[in-house]
């Protein structure tokens, strides 16, 4: 059989079939969780990123800006109505530690790549925390697996026992690859893919299908990406 006749027979009856077993309406996807908050600003307040799914958004993840006051602790002396940053712990994890993917969003992908984005939680592999892929918006759906970029969180990877600077050494001598940061690397041979090697697990950021030249993100845009995360985790 023809293999486009097949593939269109097959959407019919999965269309068929969805329609005749069931009748709910739309439902929102997953949304990634909040990120971290900022530091407190001058107004004693903290921002983060959230994301809303619902009727308004037509069901698709939506990014928006929270703020929240500072805890304001009240002591004696000079410190006195002094506003605590609550939003740094004492002993950060780095912001990986989550493993929600949520070190990069579609306002990092606009500001890098140019493109609007929406959000699309991928079921992860045995060796994967999380996966999420950003797909360009208005994108016809044979194109979406090219207009679209990815960030995972692998857990093949252990901060106490591997050395960084060793991997990314390795990596270097045996596929040519960049050095971004003390704890990032751009791999072009291998994929073209970013990979940071965070406090809890080893995070990759690539386009979806990263060898395609009229990909979502160019390869310098996806070193941007490799090097924002990894100012996000070590600042």
């Amino acid at each position: 059989m023809n293999i486009s006749k097949y593939l269109l027979i097959s959407l019919v009856l999965v269309l068929l079939v969805s329609g005749c077993t069931s009748n709910d309406g739309p439902t929102c996807p997953q949304c990634p969780g909040p990120g971290s908050y900022s530091g407190c600003n001058d107004q004693g307040m903290k921002t983060r990123t959230n994301y809303r799914c619902s009727e308004a958004t037509g069901y698709q993840c939506e990014s928006y800006v929270e703020e929240a006051e500072c805890i304001v602790e009240t002591t004696e002396g000079d410190n006195a109505g002094s506003t605590v940053d609550d939003s740094i712990p004492e002993t950060s994890p780095g912001l990986d530690a989550a493993g929600d993917c949520s070190l990069l969003t579609p306002e990092d992908i606009m500001n890098v790549c140019g493109v609007n984005t929406t959000i699309e939680i991928q079921e992860p592999d045995e060796d994967e925390a999380c996966v999420t892929r950003f797909v360009k918006t208005g994108t016809k759906y044979a194109d979406r697996i090219y207009q679209s970029a990815t960030i995972r969180y692998n857990t093949d990877y252990d901060p106490e026992t591997d050395d960084v600077n060793t991997l990314i050494t390795n990596l270097e001598n045996n596929l040519g690859a960049e050095r971004l940061t003390d704890h990032a690397v751009y791999v072009g041979m291998a994929g073209n893919w970013s990979i940071i090697y965070g406090t809890k697990y080893r995070i990759i950021v690539h386009n979806y299908v990263p060898l395609r030249p009229d990909a979502m993100c160019t390869y310098d845009q996806i070193k941007t990406l490799g090097i924002l995360v990894s100012d996000r985790i070590y600042g």
